[in-house]
């Protein structure tokens, strides 16, 4: 059965209903039934941490091969002249970007 549910009760709850139980052996299965609940509330947190992580692995791989890309690019850049009339002039590749008018460099 825990393994068609997707939630499950709290430990709290569970307390609270057995401590309404008068019954011996009611008593006794009840406590066998929130140790399965625990077991199997422990094994869906470990599966979930397991696909949080691969899913954070994904998205740092993802990071990784996009900054590739860029540094690629930024390996490009042979000319870098400090201050001209008109700001910074970076020339990447055969492409030309300027920063600024000049002012305050």
């Amino acid at each position: 059965m825990v393994k068609h549910v997707n939630q499950f009760p709290s430990d709290t709850e569970c307390m609270r209903f057995i401590a309404t139980i008068s019954d011996k052996e009611l008593l006794k299965k009840c406590h066998q039934c929130m140790e399965i609940i625990v077991k199997a509330k422990d094994r869906q947190a470990a599966e979930a941490n397991k696909n949080a992580s691969i899913l954070l692995e994904e998205l740092e791989s993802e990071k990784v091969k996009d900054f590739e890309g860029y540094s690629e690019e930024i390996l490009l850049v042979n000319h870098f002249t400090p201050k001209t009339p008109h700001g910074i002039d970076i020339t990447i590749g055969s492409s030309i970007c300027r920063l600024g008018d000049g002012m305050g460099f």
